[in-house]
């Protein structure tokens, strides 16, 4: 890893997958986002705020810095597969690559599964922009867990995928 031709191979695998997995960058920094900017949020002290408030219902399954850190490392870990997705497309990562990511998408929506729970309650704009965050992680995670079936299948010679 000291030679410098390590960055253009992640640069260049990158920018190759890119186009085909724009949405999945897309979440995977959003989620890392809203981890980062829960750090150091408390819950609101005024009980009457807190309880229209849709954190205030997160908060009933888990404090704060346990979401945000959760958020954060689901967040990390999905923007590292789509890295070495990318770089790494010939090899044998490459064949367990979809798998990884699907894994990374499901457990994204079950992140925002909650949010969207909590923010049903609190009877803002939220409860209808987080459950349709929830759905686009859902579906990402289906399409990829399919993509990865096709792979597999592909690698070990039943069936070559549809591309």
């Amino acid at each position: 890893m000291n030679d410098p031709v390590w960055f253009l191979r992640v640069y260049d695998g990158v920018r190759h997958s890119f186009p085909t997995r724009w949405l999945e960058w897309l979440m995977a920094v959003y989620i890392t986002w809203w981890g980062v900017s829960f750090i150091g949020v408390s819950p609101d002290p005024n009980p009457a705020i807190a309880a229209k408030s849709a954190w205030h219902d997160l908060t009933f399954w888990a404090p704060i810095p346990i979401w945000s850190l959760l958020m954060i490392l689901i967040g990390v870990a999905r923007l590292l597969a789509l890295a070495i997705n990318g770089t790494f497309r010939d090899t044998i990562y490459s064949q367990y690559s979809p798998v990884v990511r699907g894994a990374c998408a499901f457990l994204s929506g079950v992140v925002w599964a909650f949010v969207a729970l909590s923010s049903l309650s609190a009877g803002t704009q939220s409860a209808i922009t987080y459950p349709t965050v929830f759905l686009i992680e859902w579906f990402m995670a289906w399409f990829v867990f399919g993509e990865a079936g096709d792979n597999l299948r592909a690698h070990y010679g039943r069936r070559k995928p549809k591309r």
